[in-house]
């Protein structure tokens, strides 16, 4: 657990620095997006569906985090014995992934 230890947090620094860099980098889209002239309807409504896609993948992906976690905690297996609860969050969190993205791919339709 101690070597594992330092790998997490390099990967949750790496995270947040990737995070901060995408969202800046989405600040500066569509800022130019809005700066280039006058939108139409659609340019706005594109706008708006990016901001909400956003929060409700977070919110999923965090929803199905968290039910992990409490699976996890009911399972008899600890995580210095066994990868099991690494894997069921794994697990987890791409069922959130799954579900963000069959809820986009119906609303588009």
């Amino acid at each position: 657990m101690k070597q594992f230890l330092p790998f997490m947090v390099m990967i949750l620094i790496l995270g947040i620095v990737s995070m901060t860099i995408v969202n800046l980098l989405n600040y500066h889209l569509k800022k130019r997006i809005i700066d280039a002239g006058p939108l139409d309807e659609t340019a706005v409504k594109l706008l708006e569906k990016l901001s909400a896609a956003h929060v409700l993948k977070w919110a999923i992906v965090f929803f199905t985090g968290g039910l992990g976690l409490v699976v996890i905690e009911l399972l008899p297996f600890s995580a210095t014995e066994s990868l099991i609860p690494y894997g069921l969050e794994a697990i987890f969190l791409a069922m959130g992934f799954l579900i963000y993205y069959l809820t986009l791919k119906n609303n588009r339709l």
